[in-house]
């Protein structure tokens, strides 16, 4: 303290001395009196006790008040000492004490008072209330000037309020009691945050960030409603800071503060659209933070663009999406439904040109949510908000599958909010009766006269903690929390007594279930399960033994693919944290890192494991030291599996997840499989297979997916299967109901009959880059339209090394590759996904759209295969100099039955276009020219140009597949089941009516019920196929001809059967009268039995009717029915007869 400070200090004491020789008026009345006067407290006045020595300094005038810290407060304080909080506990008389406790407050809110000594007064008034108690009539008098100086003129009574509450709720003695009357003040706390001057506001800042640190969380409704008093004062600054408190407030109370978001949303959304840029983005992040609390972990992640939505309306769209492309596991309750709500709302309201689309998703959200809805009150405070849109969407829209959609979503609706039945327990009404029950005990308990500190706020606060303990059945708690806010009012035992009385009226709510106790449990939880707007399980146990290996049954899309992810990532809500799983999935397989044997010992989740532990167990399993010092990528399908159980095996997890794992494995691979599951004793094996005989070889235990529920069958697979003979269908390879209808492939020019060759590969060698022996070698093979082909032989044979040959995807080293001009070839791959990994953010039809929709419809994946990719050699030889050859233009058969490629050339109008020869071209380097040539001209055979791509004809296309509009037209591909994916992918390959149908492994991922619908759909099929798939069962049901790959050779088993293939099966063939024509080469059989042909428009069987019509066309026109079908175009007069 300066020298000049000391001076006036001395000056002001020596007046204080002069001022106690007279009665005056204490110095709180004069302020009352006339809040604009400077006051200045005396040190003793009044007292009858002789306090110890204070030291005094001067203070300084109010201009330098400033100048003084905080740190030198100890100096000034009149409470420091134990011999003075003696002296004052002391005091006898209520009016000495309330005299000495006005001493303490004059100096806090006196004007020339430094900080230092402000601090002080606030520490003494702490000290002072925490002798005399908070409840007492001197105390009761402290608090209520303290409320007094908070709206009072003079600054320094402002902030001397701010400080001395601030101190008193950091008091661990008096905070409890303390909570009620500052929470009570949070209105005028926020008008303080407005005020002119800034050391109140930083008071009031302080001040507030203390409320949110120490307020009962309890109390959390009774705050609520303080902050939205505040919400409706005039200036913007009180707004912003009631925002921020609930900011706050999410943060030290996040459980219940998001229990009250269906009350705080509205509200607080409301603030959004302020006039104010800085109310605006207080509300935001106020509801970020409060919505990001909110116990629904799947919807957390989406709760910034949720709540962007509300201030972004154009971003409905995108939200909507970003909801249906979530797994949901937790149950849907009120906070959660408070959230989406209200997109889903204004998506049933959208007029856009999308309104159709945001309806229907609005719906199947609303269906999805609805199902996971637990407690009916959860969902019925929502009915009003949601219900008449959905009738209105019913009512007024046109578009079927969007009505169907929304009533779905109303029965649902109405279903989770009890089916306008009263609901026996609603927890609304429950909490409210709860409330008044403990509020009315606490009046009759209470004598109120004799208890003034307890004020109406204050019992509707504790009231409001004692409905929460309730409420949340927390009775082991209700003495230690109850008590201490009525301890500072009351003697002990009869607080004992009130605390009783309101335990009595608040009682307790429901019990969990009780849970498994037996040490061998690895989990045992309830949950529900949801993605992509599909419920998959709703309230499910899911109980997990150790030793014990079960089963996952059901069909593809009941969700066993996303159970094991949601297990795997620790998503499921209640899964013990320190539960050790591991996931082998489809195609799964370790970072390459150097050397197989070194990558998998540098893969982070095997650190623990030694090198050579790591080799022996790869050893042990088959892998060759070759194999070891070799790359990860050189690996077959079949050894990329069992790469990946091996370091499922070095993880030594709690719980081994396994989805598909006899995927690409050769019958010996299963084999070893099975024994090994079968020896392990103390880990927890859960799976997912279509393999029926591999399920009941190992597991012991069977999880069935009924009315979705897992209920649990002790007992291996057949056993099941006698107990719910429903089920047979696991074992059967049968389609049941569901179809796959192939489409008929068309005629090839020149092939009249079903086993002429339509594609040969004869002397074939192939060898992969920097392998020293070839991996095919001397391979010569046919197909034709009957083949019936099963490709076999152990992993790594090169099974999809030929395969890839006949796709043309790579080229043989030596030998000759030939295919019929006009052949249309569909490629399923071994890993089929590639096809669609691009396109998981797009929806079923918008991929067809892009593949299909480039020029002519030509499909744009088979860009993708090297024979149709130029070298940089034969890039120079194209549309470079003048005369070289720009593009090929058209292609027609000449004189003597070959092809001639209508070329232009460089530089040269139409008229100077050349004809070449396949040969030609082929030695000028252009045979790629050539090539995608012929696939246009096929593509142009199959009608693909004329084929429409709108979302009807692709969707009526997808449900030949067994793929409905739900997830082929409004879903995305990265939502889609392994089975939903393999469905695509073939209904994709089969959009340009292919003669050749080549599958690498079909029988992955689809469950029995696909496959048999595959099969039926091969049976009827008219054009070739051929396949690798170690499924005896499906093959051996198919296939009359096998090709056995082992040791780099082929051998071709039984040779293909000519049929009479016909669309639809069962049809009655068509056989046309012969007709004298000149015969061209061997183009044309005249007596040739055909199959019924195609109806150019729709792409579906000619009926009788049509037939007979175009019958009577064709001999009109002099040309036979086939020509004249095919001749047929959108310009010709007879179209309007399809």
């Amino acid at each position: 303290m300066g020298k000049g400070q000391r001076a006036r200090k001395a000056a002001a004491d020596a007046m204080l001395a002069a001022a106690m020789s007279q009665s005056k008026p204490s110095v709180l009345e004069q302020q009352n009196q006339a809040p604009s006067l400077q006051v200045v407290a005396p040190r003793s006045s009044g007292l009858n006790v002789v306090m110890p020595p204070v030291h005094k300094k001067p203070s300084p005038p109010p201009s330098e008040t400033s100048a003084s810290s905080a740190d030198d407060s100890d100096e000034f304080r009149q409470l420091a000492s134990e011999e003075q909080r003696e002296a004052l506990k002391a005091l006898e008389d209520v009016e000495t004490v309330k005299t000495q406790l006005n001493d303490i407050l004059s100096r806090l809110v006196a004007a020339f008072s430094s900080k230092g000594e402000r601090h002080a007064a606030a520490a003494d008034i702490v000290a002072a209330l925490e002798i005399v108690g908070v409840a007492s009539p001197a105390g009761i008098h402290v608090l209520d000037e303290l409320k007094k100086f908070l709206v009072a003129k003079p600054t320094t009574a402002r902030e001397g309020a701010l400080l001395a509450f601030v101190a008193l709720c950091k008091s661990e003695e008096l905070s409890s009691v303390m909570e009620p009357v500052v929470v009570e003040q949070l209105s005028v706390l926020m008008q303080r945050h407005a005020d002119s001057e800034h050391v109140v506001k930083n008071a009031a800042a302080t001040l507030a960030k203390t409320v949110a640190q120490k307020v009962n969380p309890l109390a959390i409704h009774t705050v609520l409603k303080q902050i939205y008093t505040a919400l409706e004062l005039r200036h913007w600054q009180s707004k912003v800071a009631a925002l921020n408190l609930l900011k706050e407030l999410s943060e030290t109370a996040s459980e219940e503060v998001s229990g009250w978001l269906p009350e705080i949303m509205p509200i607080v959304s409301e603030y959004v659209w302020d006039t104010k840029k800085q109310v605006q983005a207080a509300s935001i992040d106020a509801l970020i933070a409060v919505c990001s609390k909110i116990s629904n972990d799947d919807v957390v992640p989406l709760v910034p663009t949720l709540v962007g939505v509300i201030a972004r309306p154009e971003e409905t769209m995108k939200a909507i999406d970003s909801l249906l492309a979530t797994t949901f596991v937790a149950n849907v309750d009120a906070p959660t439904l408070s959230l989406i709500a209200p997109l889903l709302h204004k998506a049933l309201r959208d007029t856009s040109i999308h309104s159709s689309s945001l309806k229907r998703k609005a719906s199947k959200i609303i269906d999805s949510m609805c199902r996971l809805v637990v407690r009916p009150s959860d969902v019925m405070q929502f009915v009003p908000l949601l219900l008449p849109q959905l009738e209105t969407a019913i009512d007024r829209l046109i578009d079927e599958e969007v009505v169907e959609a929304a009533k779905e979503a109303r029965s649902h609706l109405v279903h989770a909010a009890g089916d306008g039945e009263a609901m026996e327990e609603d927890p609304i009404e429950i909490r409210k009766k709860l409330e008044a029950d403990i509020l009315t005990a606490f009046t009759d308990t209470l004598d109120r006269p004799t208890h003034p500190g307890l004020n109406d706020f204050t019992l509707q606060y504790v009231t409001d903690v004692c409905t929460e303990l309730a409420t949340q059945n927390r009775g082991s708690e209700w003495r230690s929390i109850v008590m201490p806010y009525l301890q500072p009012h009351m003697h002990d035992s009869d607080a004992e007594h009130v605390c009783d009385a309101l335990r009595a009226a608040g009682g307790g709510l429901g019990e969990e279930r009780e849970k498994s106790t037996d040490p061998n449990d690895v989990c045992d939880l309830d949950f529900s399960l949801a993605y992509g707007g599909k419920i998959l399980l709703r309230n499910a146990r899911l109980r997990l033994t150790r030793g014990h290996r079960y089963g996952l049954i059901g069909k593809n899309g009941v969700g066993k693919t996303t159970l094991m992810r949601n297990l795997a990532s620790g998503a499921i809500e209640g899964l013990p944290e320190t539960l050790r799983s591991v996931y082998v999935q489809h195609e799964d397989i370790v970072e390459s890192q150097g050397s197989l044997l070194e990558s998998m010992c540098k893969a982070p989740e095997l650190a623990h494991q030694t090198p050579e532990a790591v080799e022996k167990t790869l050893t042990d399993i088959g892998f060759t030291q070759k194999m070891l010092d070799g790359e990860i990528d050189a690996l077959s399908g079949g050894w990329r599996m069992k790469l990946a159980l091996a370091r499922a095996m070095l993880y030594n997890a709690d719980v081994l997840l396994l989805d598909e794992p006899t995927n690409h494995l050769d019958v010996h691979a299963v084999q070893w499989l099975v024994d090994y599951l079968n020896s392990l004793e103390t880990m927890t094996v859960l799976l997912v297979s279509h393999d029926t005989g591999f399920l009941d070889n190992v597991c012991t235990d069977i999880f069935h997916y009924e009315s979705k529920k897992l209920v649990l069958y002790p007992m291996t697979l057949s056993k099941f299967v006698d107990i719910h003979p429903e089920a047979k269908h696991y074992y059967e390879l049968k389609s049941s109901d569901m179809i796959f209808n192939l489409p008929e492939p068309g005629r090839l020019e020149g092939i009249n009959s079903m086993t002429r060759r339509i594609l040969t590969l004869d002397n074939a060698t192939f060898t992969y880059p920097g392998a020293s022996k070839p991996q095919l070698n001397d391979v010569s093979v046919k197909l034709c339209l009957a083949s019936r082909v099963a490709v076999i032989g152990a992993n790594g044979a090169g099974k999809s090394t030929l395969i890839k040959m006949i796709v043309q995807e790579t080229s043989p080293d030596t030998g000759t590759f030939w295919k019929h001009h006009a052949v249309r070839v569909a490629y399923v791959a071994q890993h089929s996904f590639h096809h669609v990994e691009k396109h998981l953010d797009s929806s079923p039809v918008e991929y067809f759209q892009w593949r299909f929709g480039g020029e002519n419809g030509i499909d744009r994946e088979l860009g993708d295969h090297v024979n149709l990719k130029q070298t940089e050699e034969e890039k120079n030889l194209v549309g470079k100099k003048q005369g070289q050859v720009e593009k090929i233009v058209s292609r027609t058969k000449g004189k003597r039955g070959t092809l001639e490629y209508e070329c232009k050339l460089v530089g040269m109008t139409e008229r100077h276009n050349k004809r070449y020869t396949l040969e030609q071209l082929q030695e000028m380097g252009l045979g790629a020219l050539a090539e995608a040539e012929d696939i246009r001209q096929a593509t142009l055979a199959g009608g693909l140009d004329l084929r429409p791509l709108t979302t009807k004809e692709i969707q009526r296309h997808l449900d030949d597949f067994a793929l409905p509009a739900e997830f082929g037209t409004h879903g995305k591909i990265r939502g889609l089941s392994g089975g939903q994916k393999v469905k695509l992918v073939i209904a994709a390959a089969m959009w340009n009516r292919p003669h050749l149908l080549v599958l690498d492994e079909p029988t992955n991922y689809l469950d029995r019920a696909a496959l048999g619908a595959l099969a039926d759909g091969i049976r009827q099929y008219a054009g070739g196929v051929i396949m690798i798939s170690h499924s005896e069962e499906f093959y051996n049901s198919l296939c009359t001809e096998k090709w056995l790959v082992e040791s780099g050779r082929l051998t071709i088993i039984g040779e293909a059967q000519e049929k009479e293939y016909r669309a639809g099966g069962g049809r009655k063939v068509i056989e046309e009268e012969p007709e004298e024509e000149k015969k061209v080469g061997s183009n044309i059989n005249s007596s040739m039995k055909r199959t019924k042909l195609t109806n150019p428009k729709t792409l579906r069987p000619l009926s009788k009717q049509q037939i007979r019509k175009l019958s009577k066309l064709s001999k009109a026109a002099g040309v036979s029915f086939d020509d004249y079908v095919d001749g047929l175009t959108r310009e010709s007069p007879d179209w309007k007869w399809l």
